[in-house]
């Protein structure tokens, strides 16, 4: 194939360089729908946790029996549990996906140099320092779109990440070659609004 392609004339060719705030959004964009379950789900449980802390504590303090200060921080310590929960993919998660990302884009070369994308009828090729590699539209699984991003899934589970500002000046012809793959492949597209952070 890699022959083949080298005879053919590429229909697109794309030359970018991820830069940290793209890898950045890429990681969100992954972790997307994983965050809105576990948002659902951890919200209620953080709800339990709290209604459930405060009928401890005030049970604790109004009882007849002189409270023992064990029950009132186990109670405290619950009502916090509950809040930290709640406040865990809004606040803490996004901090920690931001400080993981900058680590892998700051210890991968692959994505700070240049890459080169050719992309023909039934493959498309990608060259850079590290990699000349051959992939077949076959092996594309998913496509996702965002207003920033177009994130081709492969069968390896690795993605290839392409900045709309990489295909500005062919966005329209780029977007309607791939919607052929997609149809003909059979390939699954989903576009997604830019992760909420």
């Amino acid at each position: 194939m890699a022959e083949e392609n080298a005879q053919q004339k590429a229909l697109f060719t794309i030359r970018q360089r991820i830069d940290e705030q793209t890898y950045e959004d890429f990681n969100f964009l992954m972790v997307e729908d994983m965050v809105k379950n576990k948002k659902r789900q951890v919200k209620v449980l953080g709800i339990i946790e709290i209604v459930i802390g405060v009928l401890f504590l005030l049970v604790t303090l109004f009882s007849q029996e002189r409270a023992n200060w064990v029950y009132s921080l186990l109670a405290a310590v619950l009502i916090l549990l509950g809040i930290y929960g709640m406040l865990f993919y809004r606040y803490v998660f996004p901090s920690r996906l931001k400080k993981a990302a900058q680590k892998q884009y700051a210890g991968n070369p692959y994505l700070q140099n240049e890459v080169e994308f050719r992309f023909f009828e039934d493959a498309f090729r990608e060259i850079s320092a590290e990699t000349d590699n051959t992939v077949d539209w076959e092996e594309v699984q998913r496509i996702l779109y965002t207003d920033h991003l177009i994130v081709l899934m492969l069968e390896s589970r690795r993605c290839v990440i392409i900045p709309r500002t990489s295909i500005r000046n062919f966005d329209t012809e780029f977007l309607k070659y791939l919607e052929r793959q997609i149809h003909h492949h059979e390939i699954t597209a989903l576009h997604k609004e830019s992760a909420a952070r």
